[in-house]
């Protein structure tokens, strides 16, 4: 039976007196911080835990840290965090801070808890930077520039936070400007921790709508949050009128309901009429929604310089939904359609006859499609739709326009992944 742990008013209380309750001499001469009210002691919560502000009189060094607690017990946390410690302690990398895990560390009830040392950052939450610079696209467009820095050095690392998000992403400023620090291990991935179970998913505005499947931590877990944060910035810095000032959500542009369907997203749909790199990673978190096993996921990097080497091209784009057809079959004879583009109504198509879908049968020779206008040239080109392998994979391909040769999305004959033909 799981033990449990002490709820929020027996943390305060003990924590008031931490000389006699701390078992550490990390927190020996120090003062829980109050709330600015003067009444309660300032403890924000952050996952299975309560975090505390200790301060320290001078000339103690550091001046602050943070003392964490646990709501909640968190598997082999002991093992975990001396793995971790132990990596981190050989990298060097300047976006963690200083921490130590003391597996029972406070008293509380008569009963022993484990406590985090943290060492202390000042620095503003990324959402308040967003909030403060909104109108500032410079400073947002090279955030998004640091935030892909550290994206790079942890994946060249094998590191993975597990839970990116707004809250766990510190801006820290200096005389050389700024650089970001992460805080919240307690779903960190190290190598060594590759049997460890996947128990803390993050916030699902973040998160891959398949996180919940993924059983163990490994080095993929923040492709997808990292993705959606990076997405985020630089449509803020293209459209600042997306962010919503103060606001609490705990979302950036795209919330889970966004996530979980993409294609019907209003803010997918924002996104992809603005800047051709945009929507060209716009297209790429579409899909990375789509895909099962996170996993399988490319980093950031490698979507950034596949972009770069197509020219962020538009072809790479999923239309928006005014721009797309119901399915249909080029078989047989009268009916018309309307096809829409992003701004006005176009002529009908005639000598389109609708037929049930079949395409998710892989031996039928029918193919069902979707007609599209490409939006360079204005022709009206057939695109298969609900196009399947024999294995239930949605995959995807492109076609180029007969009539300017650029290209345009489309769902594949061959599954990229397993290799097998559709059948169609």
């Amino acid at each position: 039976m799981p033990k449990k742990y002490p709820n929020a008013a027996d943390y305060d209380f003990a924590v008031t007196y931490l000389d006699r309750t701390v078992q550490s001499l990390r927190f020996k001469g120090g003062t829980p911080r109050k709330k600015k009210t003067g009444i309660g002691l300032f403890a924000p919560a952050g996952g299975y835990s309560r975090v505390y502000l200790i301060d320290f009189r001078q000339p103690k060094k550091p001046a602050k840290a943070a003392l964490r607690c646990w709501t909640a017990e968190v598997t082999d946390a002991y093992r975990k965090y001396q793995t971790t410690a132990a990596y981190l302690g050989t990298r060097h990398l300047r976006y963690f801070v200083e921490y130590e895990y003391i597996p029972s560390g406070i008293i509380v009830n008569n009963e022993r808890y484990p406590i985090t040392y943290m060492e202390w950052v000042e620095g503003r939450t990324l959402d308040k930077y967003i909030d403060e610079n909104i109108s500032n696209p410079q400073a947002l467009t090279f955030l998004a520039d640091e935030f892909l820095t550290m994206v790079k050095e942890l994946h060249a690392n094998k590191i993975a936070h597990g839970d990116l998000q707004d809250g766990n992403i510190l801006v820290v400023s200096n005389n050389n400007g700024i650089f970001l620090k992460l805080i919240d291990y307690d779903s960190l991935f190290v190598p060594g921790l590759e049997n460890f179970p996947d128990q803390i998913k993050g916030l699902p505005a973040y998160q891959s709508p398949n996180r919940g499947d993924n059983k163990f931590l490994n080095p993929t877990l923040d492709y997808f949050s990292e993705l959606i944060i990076y997405l985020s910035l630089l449509i803020y810095s293209e459209k600042p009128g997306q962010w919503k000032k103060g606001q609490q959500d705990r979302e950036l542009v795209f919330s889970e309901a966004d996530l979980l369907s993409p294609r019907t997203s209003a803010a997918f749909t924002m996104a992809l009429s603005l800047s051709p790199k945009v929507r060209y990673l716009t297209r790429k978190a579409v899909d990375f929604c789509h895909i099962r096993d996170i996993r399988t996921l490319p980093s950031l990097e490698t979507v950034i310089r596949e972009g770069e080497q197509l020219g962020w091209h538009i072809g790479a784009i999923v239309p928006t939904p005014l721009t797309i057809l119901p399915k249909q079959t080029l078989r047989g004879r009268v009916a018309s359609s309307t096809v829409y583009s992003n701004t006005k109504r176009s002529s009908p198509i005639k000598n389109i006859k609708q037929v049930p879908s079949n395409s998710t049968n892989p031996n039928t020779n029918k193919a069902t499609y979707s007609l599209i206008r490409c939006r360079v040239c204005g022709e009206v080109v057939q695109q298969p739709a609900s196009i399947y392998c024999p294995n239930g994979h949605a995959i995807y391909g492109m076609v180029r326009c007969p009539n300017c040769s650029r290209q345009i999305p489309y769902k594949a004959v061959n599954c990229p992944r397993c290799k097998k033909a559709t059948g169609w």
